[in-house]
């Protein structure tokens, strides 16, 4: 039998999309991104997803 999951040990995905942001912005900070410009975009458009699915949690 399979061993079972419990989903409280799981994250949801606004957990997920944080914690890939600050591992970016880590990255980021350290200058270790080929191109800095790109990876400013990317940590922006994270940080724009993170917020609308704030608010649509919170409307619900």
């Amino acid at each position: 039998m399979p061993e079972l999951i419990n989903t409280a040990d799981l994250q949801t995905p606004i957990e997920a999309l944080e914690d890939n942001l600050d591992f970016f912005k880590g990255f980021y900070n350290d200058e270790r991104f080929e191109d800095m410009e790109n990876a400013k975009k990317l940590i922006e458009r994270y940080e724009k997803a993170i917020s609308i699915l704030t608010e649509v949690q919170n409307e619900h």
